[in-house]
């Protein structure tokens, strides 16, 4: 898992309007949540998207982007996006490119379930793993909209793990 303080790897990510750009220059944009989940349609992955989508609109008040990680592909992603009306986008990482840059890859190939607050310098903000417990990541996400809406900005978020 990366540390707080470091730089996130500088990866290809989509950048909001269709395109791919370096995560560096899409975070100047605002803080990104990027959270990494085993698979699409398993009942905590559900769970997960689904706070995250209901969290969506706090979420893009205070400028916060989310991006969610897994290594099915792109139509496993847009059936799931779909089923669960998803606000956000869902990277295909179906080479583990993004997986293994963000130390998150576990034992037998599985993906450890991890969300990061990346911030507008591109750097690791916050971090959260907690492979089943969903509760811990909510936690971690309205954390980052509080700080953001006290005016500490999502960038440095209180702990509070």
């Amino acid at each position: 898992m990366l540390t707080i303080g470091m730089a996130a790897p500088n990866v290809k990510v989509p950048d909001g309007e269709g395109r791919l750009s370096l995560l560096k220059k899409v975070a100047t944009k605002g803080p990104l949540v990027i959270f990494f989940y085993p698979k699409d349609f398993t009942p905590g992955c559900v769970k997960q998207a689904c706070m995250l989508r209901d969290l969506h609109g706090e979420l893009a008040a205070q400028g916060i982007r989310v991006l969610g990680v897994s290594h099915q592909d792109e139509a496993s992603h847009a059936r799931f996006r779909a089923a669960h009306d998803l606000p956000f986008e869902l990277i295909a990482d179906v080479d583990r490119r993004l997986i293994k840059a963000f130390e998150v890859e576990g034992p037998f190939g599985l993906v450890r379930r991890t969300t990061y607050l990346v911030d507008r310098e591109g750097r690791i903000a916050d971090a959260v793993r907690a492979d089943f417990r969903i509760d811990r990541h909510e936690a971690f996400v309205r954390r980052a909209i509080a700080a953001a809406a006290e005016g500490r900005g999502a960038d440095r978020p209180s702990s509070g793990r």
